[in-house]
């Protein structure tokens, strides 16, 4: 199984400063979350489903 080791850029770490902390901690976790469960996402694509519209009806 492939190790995942989630990068933060200093960009985007100081935008995160500049949120209110319990938000910005809030974010990392989240991302750091996405990180770890990076294993379970399907490696082969998935179908995508057009999206129809109005009915397929054009105006």
């Amino acid at each position: 199984m492939a190790e995942y080791r989630v990068r933060i850029l200093k960009t985007a770490s100081q935008e995160l400063e500049r949120l209110d902390k319990p938000i910005g901690r809030r974010i990392v976790q989240r991302i750091n979350w996405e990180g770890i469960q990076a294993h379970t996402a399907s490696s082969s694509p998935q179908r995508q489903q057009r999206w129809s519209g109005c009915g397929g009806r054009r105006y």
